[in-house]
């Protein structure tokens, strides 16, 4: 019994380990230039984002400018991108 808590314990500190290295991993793919600051933003910071294909920050950013929910926000953020990328086809 006390092996496996002990198991059980490294387990979970080696999952604790791999989820920060990986938070980490997600945040260094975004350039901080592109994604404005907190309580910051605009429609064309939306289109900066799609022209990056950092579509994830802009559906965010476009729920919070509009207050809108997930699937209305991805909705229109992809059709932003259909218009301006025509030859990226359906996103996501």
């Amino acid at each position: 019994m006390k092996i496996a808590v002990s198991a059980l314990i490294g387990i979970v500190v080696l999952l604790i380990a791999i989820g920060a290295w990986m938070k980490g991993r997600v945040e260094d793919v975004r350039d901080p230039a592109l994604v404005p600051p907190p309580g910051g933003g605009t429609e064309s910071d939306i289109v900066r984002l799609v022209d990056a294909g950092q579509m994830i920050a802009a559906i965010k950013l476009y729920r919070r400018l509009h207050g809108v929910g997930l699937k209305e926000a991805k909705d229109a953020v992809d059709k932003l991108a259909r218009e301006r990328h025509p030859e990226m086809g359906r996103t996501g």
